[in-house]
């Protein structure tokens, strides 16, 4: 089943170094550098660590049998007629057999609408969780989130940190020391499924990383207790940057595009 590629390129390849300019001493009184300025070894370092971040999401993507790009959100129906979901950056790999169907949700979070079929169970794997359902509607994340899984219809049954716990329509895993089944809204967290993120009192720490997840490079708050401020809204994350400048208007703070790859967030105007 053809799937589309992700959109992303790598920002480097190879390694970057900092080079010694003129490995002779100086001349006293000379305020020439022996080496690049500060700024030239930090560009050197990002660069290094973008291509290391790329290569280790390559590995992803080559097991992959559907996958999403940064930003995209992609539907797919699977051999046996299940729907799956997945948001953005999303890889999984599909391993069905006569006895269950197996899903290895290697990055990323994805929904699942599963067909029944008690004969095979359907196993989802992922963030260090296991997900067995057999006929529901629910959401796995495998990306350290909170709450890394969610059920619309049915139930679940999920191993957690070695326990086995039931999740229930309307109820999440809250995920910890000690992982938890708590009730939950789980129509507005699925709801990206329909171009929508929607939030009610998260922290701004908490709203920014969830947008940065839907475009290249990153997003960088300069501003800790800003990060504690709560925001309310809808956002489309296709248009991330129309969602940033909304959240610093409703909450007075600067946005600074430094490039398309980094944006920061700073203290309030």
């Amino acid at each position: 089943m053809p799937s589309p590629m992700p959109r992303w390129t790598p920002c480097g390849a190879g390694s970057a170094t900092c080079r010694i300019a003129n490995p002779r001493p100086p001349r006293p009184g000379s305020n020439k550098s022996r080496g690049p300025t500060g700024p030239a070894c930090l560009a050197a370092l990002l660069v290094l660590g973008s291509a290391l971040a790329y290569r280790a999401g390559l590995a992803d993507w080559v097991r992959a049998d559907l996958w999403s790009g940064v930003g995209d959100i992609t539907h797919a129906t699977l051999p046996d007629g299940s729907r799956v979901d997945l948001n953005t950056g999303t890889a999984l790999a599909l391993h069905f057999g006569d006895r269950e169907r197996r899903v290895a949700l290697l990055r990323g979070e994805a929904v699942f609408d599963v067909v029944r079929d008690p004969g095979r169970p359907f196993i989802v794997e992922g963030g260090g969780l296991s997900v067995r359902a057999v006929g529901t509607v629910f959401y796995v994340r495998a990306d350290g989130a909170g709450r890394p899984v969610g059920v619309a219809e049915g139930r679940v049954a999920v191993t957690a940190a070695g326990r086995p716990l039931e999740v229930a329509a309307g109820e999440a895993l809250a995920d910890g020391d000690a992982p938890r089944v708590v009730a939950a809204d789980v129509a507005r967290a699925m709801a990206w499924r329909d171009g929508r993120l929607i939030v009610s009192g998260e922290r701004l720490s908490e709203v920014l990383a969830e947008l940065a997840r839907y475009r290249p490079g990153r997003i960088l708050l300069l501003d800790g207790q800003a990060g504690a401020r709560r925001v309310t809204g809808a956002f489309d994350p296709h248009h991330t940057d129309d969602a940033l400048d909304a959240i610093a208007a409703s909450l007075s703070l600067r946005v600074t595009r430094v490039t398309p790859l980094l944006v920061l967030v700073g203290s309030p105007l």
